[in-house]
């Protein structure tokens, strides 16, 4: 059933919100707010790639460091309508990345992690805000990146033979995670590290087809994936519950 607005509440709601557009909203902009300068940097990585025991297992490991200039970032504009590219100063990234592989028992059991810390900050940066004041933002997180990265999955494969009618199953389980993260350049607002739990079961069947029954944030943990503020109000959207899924495919 639907409940029509009434034509004066219509009116009122138009006329409310083209008032706010006109208030913040500047009827000709200026050509140096809607232009930004191109992005420079410097990356410095160094690194190494190590395998053992006949290549069952895998390590690399490296450290880097990015310097950047003019850095460029999405925000939302000071009229709070839509978001822009502007220019951030400069800013300094350094961290590690780490990534393990291994396969063990006959290549039966398979480990995966990858790991990265990525420490970004502003190194030059002042902005102007709505208000007419200076911001100075050097020494804050960059914001939209995370401090961590984690992902770890292990399975293992079991074999029944041609003749069987479940040729093979397999078990699976993962572990991934992204965070701290600041959604600001003010650094006012982050989310924690927030860790997501999976598990997967698949049957290979004969003819090339296969059946997988899939788990995802099984423990429902609920954390935010984005977050901003616009309007003087903070929006956030949030992760997806627990949920099931089963695929089918048929390889031919």
């Amino acid at each position: 059933m639907r409940c029509p607005l009434p034509e004066e509440s219509k009116q009122r709601a138009i006329s409310g919100m083209k008032g706010s557009i006109l208030a913040n909203l500047p009827e000709q902009p200026e050509i140096a707010a809607l232009a930004y300068k191109p992005e420079f940097s410097w990356n410095y990585e160094v690194g190494a790639h190590l395998d053992f025991f006949e290549k069952s297992l895998a390590l690399d490991a490296a450290v880097f460091l990015q310097t950047a200039q003019n850095l460029q970032i999405a925000r939302y504009s000071q009229s709070w309508f839509g978001r822009e590219i502007v220019n951030a100063g400069n800013a300094r990234s350094y961290g590690v990345e780490l990534s393990l592989q291994a396969r063990l028992l006959e290549r039966r059991l398979a480990i995966d992690l990858a790991y990265g810390l990525a420490h970004s900050t502003f190194t030059d940066y002042e902005t102007l805000l709505s208000d007419g004041t200076t911001a100075d933002y050097d020494g804050n997180r960059v914001p939209y990146a995370p401090l961590h990265t984690l992902a770890l999955s292990l399975s293992y494969r079991q074999a029944f033979g041609e003749s069987a009618f479940v040729r093979a199953l397999t078990y699976g389980a993962s572990l991934t995670g992204a965070g701290n993260i600041y959604w600001d350049e003010a650094n006012t607002f982050s989310s924690p590290l927030a860790l997501q739990l999976g598990a997967r079961i698949a049957a290979e069947l004969p003819a090339g087809v296969s059946v997988a029954l899939r788990g995802d944030n099984l423990t429902d943990h609920r954390f935010q994936t984005f977050a901003f503020t616009s309007m003087s109000r903070r929006f956030a959207q949030y992760s997806l519950p627990l949920r099931f899924s089963l695929d089918l495919t048929w390889d031919f």
